[in-house]
């Protein structure tokens, strides 16, 4: 008898629960229903957006670059980044479509422009907008920024941006150039033993890198200066 008891108990509560539910539901129907329906509503104004705007936009974007990267590979520096009278420029493409993945692009493209043309300031600007897309060219920016900074004889703010090209991806491709860039600077400095610690890193770790052919003349230079 206990246990039929116990179990009427339990329904009743399963029952007090599912009725305290439906009036839940049938005091708040109206907020429900609005509530799934601005969430319907904001899913397919998003799915639309992607559709209808801001895909037609990277094809737009893709296509102007067309232009501006040819002349950038030609070295026409100021052309890529003015454009002329029938194709845009990266300015213009970044003001016009910053937002989409070419626009991003236009960015790491016109901060090149910019340092071949003196313009390091500007350049520093420009990289500090873009974002990369992948570790590779995230590790080239830096590079890039550490570029700016030299020239600009900023000489601390170099070394800091080359050391941390040099150790974001180890590569044949950046981590020996990142090394290179960084004991030139601190052979600037007067830094030499750190200098030579870089350059013995190269000769080390990447003896088949274009900077390790470089590497023997630059440690006799800073031993010789200690």
């Amino acid at each position: 008898m206990k246990e039929s008891s116990t179990e009427s108990n339990g329904n009743s509560h399963v029952g007090d629960m599912l009725t305290k539910s439906e009036q839940f539901i049938e005091r708040n129907s109206k907020k429900l229903i609005l509530c799934a329906a601005v969430v319907a509503v904001a899913a397919v104004a998003f799915f639309g957006l992607r559709r209808y705007y801001f895909q037609p936009r990277e094809v737009e974007a893709s296509e102007e670059l067309f232009a501006a990267e040819n002349w950038f590979d030609q070295g026409m520096f100021e052309q890529a980044l003015n454009g002329d009278s029938a194709s845009l420029g990266f300015l213009d493409i970044i003001d016009s479509y910053g937002r989409t993945k070419a626009g991003n692009l236009a960015r790491y493209y016109a901060a090149v422009c910019q340092l071949n043309l003196g313009r390091y300031d500007e350049a520093l600007q420009l990289l500090d907008r873009y974002k990369g897309r992948d570790l590779l060219t995230r590790v080239e920016a830096e590079m890039l920024r550490g570029d700016a900074e030299a020239e600009l004889e900023h000489y601390d703010a170099a070394l800091r941006h080359y050391e941390k090209a040099a150790g974001m991806n180890a590569n044949m491709a950046t981590t020996p150039a990142a090394r290179f860039k960084a004991a030139l600077v601190l052979l600037h400095q007067g830094e030499n033993a750190r200098a030579v610690e870089q350059l013995e890193l190269i000769r080390r770790e990447y003896p088949e890198s274009t900077e390790a052919n470089e590497v023997d003349k630059y440690i006799g230079y800073a031993e010789a200066k200690q």
